[in-house]
């Protein structure tokens, strides 16, 4: 291959082709070998696909080890053929070999190139019945306690990108960020007009890094989260985004999957974990049209600087839910709440994991719209325990259309701990619009 890449550089061709290295791209033939042999072929290198072509592969990992390569797609798919064995290998194995691209080096673009699990073709059968994916909390005697999915990309280097891009059918997307938890950060990562459908798990995952960007993308039908904020992530940006899933649409992926199953979240972004002590900071969710049964967007575990900015935020359950509390600022500004349960929900809660009695939340809820709600603002407590941090929030230039109440409060969540001021209403004159449990 040394003679191919010399004659070519000589000629001043640097476009690599799969084709170069066997690949036929008729959506029959195995073209596993061929596609990774291109991948690391070298560093500094173009890749190009065959325009619209459908690039077969047999199974899973592909680990990609040079730097520097500019991927064009040319609107081709690389697909998983019928009847491979991927999920049975990731059951009895490794579930990180479910993964289909591993790159791990710095400067990756791709764009225009597309990815299909092939569900439909891929499942494992257990004890006579199809599974399409699993996950380790639905607990099936007799299966591992993992999760068993095709998932399609992780970035493992610095500054990646990939614009107009299609998954389809997938455990997870993306990955991108550094190693889970070790605090190796990773920077500069974008995924920018990209489309994801019908996937298993959170379909873009960001954990132990800085500058994440997550522009005019589309999730339609996911059974998750859209994209989840993990460990130690700062400098995100969600922007222009829309997310939807129709739980009677959504892919049975297992046989007992229902709408209501713990694991079927049916949500759109989360900002941290329930069950990582580390906090997502420094986060922008704008411009974002989001309709999902379950809550819209999540936030987590005293995260800090948050801004929650013009999204128009729909769900069965609430819009925009905050588990634990938050740190410092926190905008929630402009946004439209409509057709929920409730609008905005605080569950404050004491997490041993965080000294919390150190922070202050300065909470400023201004010049949004509530309409057809139950519940403007829900102010709960599920612990044993009042909350330990301090809250100072601000309700200020709201409209409020058709909502039954303007707040349900918890009688835990007393002024010891929380002091709300608001311009919008006054909780004598319009009593009949607040609900206190004591």
């Amino acid at each position: 291959m040394k003679n191919i890449f010399s004659q070519l550089f000589n000629k001043g061709n640097k476009d690599i082709t799969p084709e170069m290295f066997g690949a036929k791209g008729d959506g029959k033939t195995d073209d596993r070998k061929a596609i990774e042999s291109c991948l690391n072929s070298n560093d500094n290198i173009s890749i190009k696909f065959g325009k619209n072509k459908i690039y077969s592969l047999s199974k899973g990992q592909i680990k990609v080890t040079k730097k520097n390569i500019t991927i064009e797609g040319n609107g081709s798919t690389l697909r998983y053929k019928t009847g491979n064995k991927i999920l049975e290998q990731v059951k009895d194995g490794d579930e990180w070999d479910s993964i289909m691209l591993t790159f791990n080096e710095d400067n990756i673009t791709i764009n225009n190139l597309n990815f299909d699990a092939n569900a439909d073709g891929t499942y494992f059968i257990y004890k006579g019945r199809k599974y399409y994916g699993y996950q380790q909390d639905i607990g099936i005697e007799g299966l591992p306690e993992k999760y068993i999915t095709n998932d399609a990309i992780s970035f493992n280097g610095n500054n990646n990108s990939i614009t107009n891009c299609k998954f389809n059918d997938f455990g997870s997307a993306i990955y991108a960020g550094g190693q889970w938890g070790t605090k190796d950060y990773r920077n500069n990562i974008n995924i920018i007009s990209c489309s994801f459908y019908n996937g298993f798990r959170d379909q873009v995952v960001c954990t132990d890094g800085n500058n994440f960007t997550i522009k005019d993308c589309k999730f339609e039908n996911n059974q998750r989260k859209a994209i989840q904020f993990y460990r130690s992530c700062t400098k995100c940006l969600v922007d222009g985004c829309t997310i939807i899933n129709n739980p009677d649409k959504i892919r049975k992926w297992y046989p007992t999957w229902s709408k209501d199953n713990y694991d079927a979240e049916l949500a759109g972004i989360a900002i941290s974990n329930p069950n990582c002590a580390d906090n997502v900071n420094d986060v922008v969710i704008k411009n974002n049209k989001i309709s999902t049964y379950k809550w819209c967007i999540i936030v987590r575990n005293f995260s800090e600087s948050i801004i929650i900015n013009s999204n128009t935020l729909q769900s069965n359950d609430v819009g925009l839910r905050i588990e634990r509390g938050t740190r410092n600022e926190f905008d929630v500004n402009n946004n439209e709440f409509k057709d929920s349960y409730s609008g905005i929900s605080f569950i404050y809660e004491k997490y041993d994991n965080i000294d919390s009695s150190k922070f202050v939340s300065y909470i400023n809820i201004e010049n949004n719209i509530f309409s057809n709600i139950k519940f403007a603002i829900i102010y709960g407590n599920y612990s044993d325990e009042p909350p330990v941090e301090e809250v100072i929030q601000t309700i200020k230039g709201n409209k409020f259309s058709n909502v039954s109440n303007y707040m349900y409060i918890d009688g835990q969540c007393n002024e010891k701990y929380i002091t709300i001021t608001t311009e919008d209403f006054n909780p004598l004159e319009d009593s009949k619009y607040i609900v206190f449990k004591k």
